[in-house]
């Protein structure tokens, strides 16, 4: 691996990934047949995937297979934090060509849009995550993530998927806009010093009952009645008691 890279594979790796469920026989048809050899449909998978193994290969291939073997990224949850600021969202988008310069340099491409008459920038990351822990043709995933930034009150707030990578894209961000005014204040709810399961429940109970103009309604009690069977599947109505 190099930058991300998959640059080769060895014989085993390219055997292993073509006996994998994703891989199919039309598949390994096709890459026998760029090489301008056709397969019978009778030679079992595993045949196949042992004589093209001991082939030489070209990046097209390791390309190709990684295609097919591609990492399914589920969505991700979302975080935001609150940046007391004088700076708004139009400050943002003069500081856009910097901000993807940062980002660039961290390996990823980014496309901005304004929303909202100017109140709001979303910027578009495209970016690699290599994960050693899988195989060779899925160390490499690419991903995409949504930064939005909007103005509000006190300054501005700032919503992306909740992970590493982009937590680290967020930091570069607040670098930036650090350059243009220094007392800016980053705020944000951390709850690692709440240790204990029931302390946590009981900040987001108060949270709850601590909202201005809402009427707290609990559930008490869930259960399942009216249990019909059919030709297809079940059918379940829920009810709850207040």
């Amino acid at each position: 691996m190099s930058n991300g890279n998959l640059n080769a594979a060895t014989d085993k790796a390219i055997f292993d990934a073509m006996n994998q469920s994703r891989v199919t026989k039309g598949d390994i048809s096709e890459l026998f047949f760029q090489r301008g050899v056709i397969v019978s449909s009778s030679t079992d998978k595993e045949t196949l995937a042992k004589e093209f193994s001991s082939f030489f290969h070209s990046h097209a291939d390791y390309d190709r297979l990684a295609s097919i073997l591609g990492v399914n990224n589920r969505k991700e949850r979302l975080t935001t934090f609150g940046v007391e600021t004088s700076l708004k969202a139009v400050d943002v988008e003069n500081s856009v060509k910097k901000i993807k310069d940062k980002l660039n340099e961290e390996g990823a491409s980014v496309k901005h849009v304004v929303l909202k008459d100017g109140q709001k920038i979303e910027l578009r990351v495209t970016y690699q995550v290599l994960n050693l822990s899988k195989n060779d043709f899925q160390q490499v995933s690419v991903r995409d993530a949504v930064i939005s930034i909007e103005d509000t009150d006190d300054g501005l707030n700032i919503r992306y998927p909740q992970n590493s990578k982009v937590q680290e894209f967020s930091d570069i961000i607040i670098d930036v806009l650090e350059s243009k005014d220094k007392d800016l204040d980053r705020m944000e709810i951390n709850l690692t010093s709440l240790e204990e399961p029931e302390s946590r429940s009981k900040f987001f109970g108060l949270l709850i009952e601590k909202m201005e103009g809402y009427t707290l309604k609990d559930v008490t009690d869930a259960f399942v009645f009216g249990v019909c069977q059919t030709s297809c599947r079940d059918h379940y109505v829920m009810h709850s008691q207040p």
